[in-house]
């Protein structure tokens, strides 16, 4: 099972967009949500998404070892082996204990080395699903809900999209 986090800031946004001849297009950030929110998602080549949590500003060891439990019980009767990224949470000491308490074998990918990990395909994808509901948000001036858009982007990721 492939495991990683993403953030999704006020910045999220398209690089680009179209707006109409002669008339620039001015963004105002104050509309965003100024919330940063950080995402731990983990995927499988069987079943595509397993499992998200969204959490507002960053992942701690505390909601990490919480994401940990909650794989181990939707696959309590299932050998299961996590590859994980060299965030400093993921080789922190607590950490690393409740891996072996919880039975989840870690494999940790080289140093730098993202396109490893099919995880960082999905999180594109998803991404773009966000940024095009924001736009949507901008070009119609509707409020966003920041955390609900962001499930949506994930439901939208089928498990073709998963495989490398």
């Amino acid at each position: 099972m492939y495991l990683d986090e993403v953030c999704f800031t006020k910045t999220t946004l398209p690089k680009m967009a179209w707006s109409a001849v002669r008339q620039p297009f001015q963004l105002d950030f104050k509309q965003f949500d100024t919330s940063c929110y950080a995402v731990i998602a983990a995927i499988s080549y069987g079943r595509g998404l397993e499992l998200i949590q969204i959490e507002k500003n960053s992942i701690n060891k505390a909601k990490f070892k919480l994401f940990l439990e909650d794989i181990r019980r939707q696959h309590w009767a299932d050998d299961v082996a996590l590859f994980l990224d060299n965030l400093s949470v993921h080789h922190s000491r607590d950490v690393k204990e409740r891996l072996e308490e919880l039975s989840l074998p870690a494999i940790f990918n080289a140093p730098y080395s993202c396109a490893n990990n099919p995880i960082e395909l999905v999180f594109a994808v998803v991404k773009h699903f966000f940024k095009l509901e924001r736009l949507r948000c901008i070009q119609f001036g509707i409020e966003e809900d920041t955390e609900k858009a962001i499930r949506e982007a994930f439901a939208k990721v089928n498990v073709s999209e998963v495989r490398n």
